[in-house]
């Protein structure tokens, strides 16, 4: 299994960690990000992405899908800019909280959007 952004940028994954706040490792708001993707198997099949989330002493490990055949033009844009072009930061995880709304669209549509909401913020430990 190959992941698409090694492909892109040819440096190892474990580049795509960001710290997304203060340099200071005592710093108690100091966020670590992981994000990770399976390419499908097939091209029907959904992209699995997991994500690990260590803020304060505490951490998250997420695993989500996404089906591509579900997106609009525009998602699929949004998608293939996030993957291609990994945002730092800030806009890592922004673009983590799209990735696990979208996929929590697909797969629980019953949820209303402050329910979205609150579960995106839980899974990425901002309670």
């Amino acid at each position: 299994m190959r992941h698409l952004f090694q492909q892109r940028t040819e440096t190892p994954l474990s580049s795509a960690t960001q710290r997304v706040s203060g340099p200071p490792r005592s710093d108690p708001d100091q966020v670590s990000i992981q994000l990770d993707w399976e390419v499908p198997p097939h091209a029907r099949a959904p992209i699995v992405f997991r994500v690990r989330v260590s803020r304060e002493g505490r951490e998250s490990s997420i695993r989500f899908a996404i089906d591509l055949d579900r997106l609009q033009a525009v998602d699929l844009q949004t998608l293939h800019d996030l993957l291609a072009y990994p945002p730092r930061g800030y806009w890592l995880a922004r673009g983590i909280a799209w990735l696990i709304d979208t996929s929590l669209r697909q797969g629980q549509p019953h949820l209303s959007l402050p329910a979205r909401r609150a579960e995106v913020r839980n899974l990425l430990l901002l309670r």
